[in-house]
C-alpha cells in the first residue's frame, strides 16, 4: 500500500468481429461491464408480469429515458451513450433508444444475406413492437424489433457472433429468452425518470440517472457498494464482505482472515461519511476529524485526487493500529476512508490491503444528486447503504482466485466444497461407512504440511454441542487450544463454522480445525504445517446443492 494518487482506470477496449463481404456490421463486442444504471434482482410483481419466476434474472433500470427490462443474470451488459449490448455465448443482443426528435449516429448500418419474414409481434410497453427474422439457406441469422415510437424510440437486433457466417443459426430457445427480455420493458414512475434526457447535450452522453463510469467498469472490481444517501459508489474485491459494525450504519469491507482468533487479522476498510462544519477546508476539515477519533497524523499526507475532486491521503496512528486515511469533500460532506491494518506486526495482509486500496480508489465515485434521488426512489439500493456483494461461485466470471493455483474438492452427497493447491494428493475415501467419510491430502514433498477431509453425522444434532464434545476431547488428550473463532461461510455468510489453533503440548505443533455444519452433516478439516495456507482454504468452503 503506498500514499500515491491511484493510476486511472483502464478503458474497455472495443473491437469489430470480421464478417463476409456480403454481410453487415455487426454488433461491435466489448469488454464486459455491469450496467452504468442498475441492476437489482426481480420482485416477485416483477417476474409476475413477464410470466417468469426466475430468480436467476435481473432488472435493468435506466432512469435518464424512464424505462425498465429484466434479462438473465449470465448475461454480461455493456452501455454506450444511446446504446445497450447484451451478450450470452456467442449471442448479443443490441438495444438502441433515443427520445423523440434527439439525433444520434445509427447503431448498425446494412443487412446481412439472407430474406426477412414477419414473425407475430410481442408486446412491448402499452403497445406491440413489430418482429422480424432474418433466414439464409433455412437457417435463422438474426432477429430484428421495432422500431417502436414514442416519447423514446426502440430498436433491437439479435445476431451471433460466431465467424463462420454459414454456420450461424439462432436456436427457438435463444429466440424465446430475448422475447420475454423484450415484453419485460416497463416504463418507469415519473417520480422515478429523469427529465434530463435532452438530445444533443453538449457532451453527446446523458448521464443522469446512471451510476458513473469509474463505478460501473467491473473491470475495476468484482462487487459494487452503492450508497444514495450520501452520494458515492465504489467497487472492491469480492474476496472482501461488508459488513456494518458501528450504528449509524458505518460501512466496513473486511479481506480474508490470518487466523482463527476472536478478532483476526485482515485487512479492511472503514467508510464514514459526515457533515462538515461551516465552510471548512479539506485540510481543517481531515484534521478535526483526526482529532475527534483521538487519532493522530504520521506526518504531513500528500494531495491525490479522486473523481475529479482533491483528496489528501494521510498516514495516522490510532489508538490500537496505524491506518492510512483517504479525505475527500463533496456537497458539504467529508468522505473519511481509512484502510488498515498498516503496522509492521501485520504485514502479512499487506498485499490485500494495497489490492483493496487500488480497487476503491480507481472506483470511486460521486453520484450527481439527480442520481442519488432516482435511486433511492426506485428502491434500488436501499438507504442502509448496503453493500452488493456478488455470489462467490465458478460459474460467475470475474470472481478472484485462490492465491495459489488449485483444484476444486467437491462433495455432493454432504453439500459442499472447497478449492486446495493443485499439486496436493487426493487420498481415496479412507473410511466409507454412513457415519464417517474421511479423506486425506498431502502436500508434494519436501512441504510437510497435511489435510484430513472428513464428514460426520449430525450428532449431537447441534453445532455448539459438537463443538463442546471435540474441545472436551481435546483437553483429555493434551491439546491446548490457542485461538477460537466463530465463522460465517458461504456466499451468503449462512454456514456456521468454528475455527480452532490447537497446539499440541508434548511436541509443540500446530493444528488447524474447521468444524462446520451442513444439513445433517458436520464438515471438519483438520490440518498442520502452512496454517496460513490452510486457513485460505478453510475460509473459502461454500455450501452445493443443498436447499
Amino acid at each position: 500500500l503506498t500514499a500515491t494518487q491511484p493510476n486511472p482506470p483502464p478503458t474497455a477496449a472495443v473491437t469489430e468481429i470480421s464478417r463476409p463481404t456480403d454481410v453487415a456490421t455487426p454488433l461491435a463486442t466489448a469488454e464486459r461491464v455491469t450496467p452504468t444504471v442498475t441492476a437489482v434482482p426481480p420482485t416477485a410483481t416483477a417476474a409476475a408480469e413477464t410470466g417468469d419466476s426466475d430468480p436467476d434474472w435481473e432488472r435493468y433500470i435506466n432512469t435518464a429515458y424512464g424505462f425498465s427490462f429484466r434479462y438473465p443474470a449470465l448475461w454480461s451488459v455493456v452501455e454506450e451513450d444511446n446504446l445497450l449490448i447484451l451478450s450470452h455465448e456467442a449471442l448479443r443482443m443490441g438495444i438502441a433508444f433515443r427520445s423523440e426528435g434527439q439525433v444520434v449516429d445509427p447503431p448498425w448500418t446494412g443487412m446481412p444475406a439472407g430474406e426477412l419474414t414477419d414473425d407475430d409481434g410481442l408486446p412491448f410497453l402499452e403497445g406491440t413492437i413489430r418482429k422480424q427474422v432474418l433466414i439464409y439457406k433455412g437457417k435463422v441469422k438474426a432477429v430484428f424489433y421495432g422500431p417502436a415510437e414514442g416519447d423514446v424510440i426502440f430498436e433491437m437486433r439479435v445476431d451471433d457472433g460466431t465467424a463462420d457466417y454459414e454456420q450461424i443459426d439462432i436456436a427457438p430457445h435463444f429466440q424465446d429468452t430475448v422475447d420475454e427480455m423484450i415484453s419485460s420493458f416497463a416504463a418507469l414512475d415519473p417520480a422515478h425518470a429523469s427529465d434530463d434526457a435532452r438530445p444533443n447535450d453538449e457532451t453527446g452522453a446523458v448521464g443522469v440517472g446512471r451510476l458513473p463510469q469509474r463505478c460501473a467498469n467491473e473491470s475495476l472490481g468484482d462487487s459494487l457498494f452503492v450508497n444514495p444517501v450520501d452520494g458515492y459508489c465504489l467497487r472492491y474485491p469480492a474476496n472482501f464482505e461488508p459488513g456494518d459494525i458501528y450504528p449509524p450504519g458505518i460501512a466496513n469491507l473486511y479481506g480474508r482472515p490470518y487466523d482463527c482468533s476472536p478478532e483476526p487479522v485482515r485487512a479492511a476498510v472503514t467508510l464514514r461519511v459526515v457533515e462538515m462544519v461551516g465552510e471548512q477546508s479539506l485540510d481543517e476539515a481531515a484534521a478535526q476529524f483526526l482529532a475527534r477519533q483521538g487519532s493522530a497524523a504520521l506526518g504531513p499526507g500528500s494531495v491525490s485526487e479522486v473523481d475529479g475532486h482533491k483528496g489528501l491521503i494521510i498516514e495516522v496512528q490510532g489508538e490500537f493500529l496505524q491506518s492510512i486515511y483517504f479525505f475527500a469533500q463533496n456537497e458539504g460532506k467529508l468522505f473519511a476512508f481509512s484502510f488498515y491494518p498498516r503496522d509492521e506486526a501485520f504485514s502479512q495482509v499487506w498485499p490485500d490491503l494495497d489490492v483493496l486500496w487500488r480497487t476503491i480508489m480507481n472506483s470511486f465515485a460521486f453520484l450527481p444528486p439527480e442520481t442519488a434521488a432516482a435511486l433511492l426512489e426506485s428502491g434500488a439500493y436501499a438507504p442502509e447503504a448496503t453493500p452488493t456483494p456478488r455470489p462467490y461461485t465458478r460459474t460467475t466470471p470475474g470472481i478472484p482466485l485462490p492465491s495459489f493455483e488449485f483444484e476444486t474438492y467437491r462433495d455432493e452427497e454432504a453439500g459442499f466444497e472447497f478449492d486446495y493447491p493443485a499439486a496436493w494428493t487426493v487420498s481415496n475415501e479412507l473410511h466409507a461407512e454412513p457415519h464417517l467419510r474421511l479423506r486425506h491430502m498431502v502436500a508434494p514433498a519436501p512441504d510437510p504440511s497435511t489435510m484430513n477431509v472428513a464428514v460426520t453425522l449430525w450428532q449431537p444434532e447441534d453445532l455448539d454441542g459438537y463443538v463442546a464434545l471435540r474441545e472436551q476431547e481435546w483437553q483429555e488428550s493434551g491439546m491446548k487450544i490457542q485461538s477460537r473463532q466463530d465463522w460465517r461461510l458461504g456466499p451468503d455468510r449462512r454456514m456456521r463454522a468454528y475455527c480452532y489453533l490447537l497446539e499440541a503440548e508434548t511436541s509443540r505443533t500446530m493444528y488447524l480445525y474447521l468444524i462446520a455444519e451442513n444439513g445433517e452433516r458436520y464438515i471438519v478439516l483438520s490440518g498442520t504445517g502452512d496454517l496460513d495456507l490452510m486457513i485460505e482454504m478453510a475460509w473459502g468452503m461454500r455450501p452445493v446443492g443443498l436447499e
